[in-house]
């Protein structure tokens, strides 16, 4: 059997099927996990002093930053760090949160970071997650048409990332997802996506 047939017989359909479905279990059981811990610490930062949703820390403090006015501070680490410690509702003389996320993100996209710092941090990092979520399962739904592509879809390891650090990795594959679906039939939306 040449090396070529090896590989082949590795990613057959049915193969990556299954490495798909048990990544996705993976990620099931990562998120139980989590929840548990979570439950166990009584709110929603883990006993190591991270957040839930790390990336989407950075997202809430600059939008949070805005609605006080202080947008000219959304790139300097002591606000930004004062703002995580809001979120999570932490004591004034107390630090909840060691890490500082900071905002790397280009100007628009602080308009919608400004629209979920609206909502108290926990309702705005569901309210992200479940958007950026459907987005993605219906672009992959839109170009993934089967059970079992859909399957390889919700699989892929970076849609797990993106579930324990709830940042914009989906929103960002579904617009790539969508620039290609596009990008012959429709190649001005394809190229705004890209955008």
């Amino acid at each position: 059997m040449s090396w070529g047939q090896v590989v082949a017989s590795w990613f057959s359909p049915g193969r990556l099927t299954l490495y798909a479905s048990g990544m996705f279990l993976f990620f099931l059981g990562s998120a139980a996990v989590d929840m548990v811990s979570l439950i166990r610490a009584g709110g929603i930062v883990f006993p190591q002093q991270d957040p839930v949703g790390r990336d989407f820390m950075a997202f809430w403090s600059a939008g949070r930053l805005v609605l006080e006015g202080r947008v000219a501070e959304v790139h300097l680490e002591q606000p930004i760090h004062q703002m995580h410690q809001v979120a999570v509702a932490c004591a004034p003389d107390k630090t909840c949160i060691k890490d500082v996320f900071l905002w790397h993100h280009p100007p628009p996209f602080l308009l919608v970071a400004t629209g979920l710092a609206a909502l108290q941090y926990p309702f705005a990092v569901l309210t992200w997650f479940i958007l950026s979520a459907v987005f993605a399962l219906l672009v992959i739904r839109q170009l993934l048409p089967g059970p079992r592509q859909w399957v390889m879809g919700v699989g892929f390891p970076s849609v797990g990332f993106h579930t324990g650090n709830v940042q914009a990795g989906l929103v960002v594959g579904g617009l790539f997802g969508l620039a290609l679906h596009w990008l012959e039939r429709r190649p001005i939306a394809a190229g705004v996506a890209i955008g």
